[in-house]
């Protein structure tokens, strides 16, 4: 069964912080200090939503609107079931990444630097690495700020 993409509820934020990727988890825990449940939590105040199979929720991600214009912090986090919908997960990124963009010309947030999957993902996606922040967030590990900007056409006049 294909995953149907859903806004999140709050039975979403228990199911994935009890099934969360150990390197989401370390993440989380690095730069929070918050567990899992809490921030996802906390997300359902910004847009969340919820990737769900026939075993139940296997993701959530979405953005938090920032004081900048046009600019939104993304996420996404998930369990060890992304690696058995690899295929498909790769394949739904870019057209949701293009819907994000539609309302957040850039995109942006600070990953884990240990977080290798993550970080090769985000590079996948279209994502660059602005800089390198050693001894950041709770954790006091490196993280990679990296962004990504709405394509648009080029026109010639």
């Amino acid at each position: 069964m294909r995953a149907q993409i859903v806004k999140a509820t709050i039975d979403d934020c228990r199911e994935l912080a009890d099934n969360l990727r150990v390197a989401d988890r370390e993440e989380v825990a690095a730069a929070t200090g918050l567990t899992p449940l809490e921030v996802l939590t906390h997300s359902l105040g910004g847009e969340a939503y919820a990737a769900r199979d026939e075993e139940g929720t296997v993701l959530m991600f979405g953005t938090f609107p920032t004081e900048t214009s046009g600019a939104a912090l993304v996420w996404l986090l998930g369990t060890d079931r992304i690696v058995r919908k690899q295929r498909e997960f790769l394949r739904r990124c870019q057209p949701v990444l293009d819907i994000l963009h539609r309302q957040y010309p850039l995109l942006y947030n600070y990953a884990d630097a240990r977080n290798a999957t993550h970080v090769r993902w985000l590079k996948w996606c279209g994502f660059r690495v602005l800089r390198e922040l050693p001894n950041a967030g709770a954790g006091g590990v490196t993280f990679l700020e990296v962004v990504r900007f709405k394509r648009t056409e080029c026109v010639p006049q």
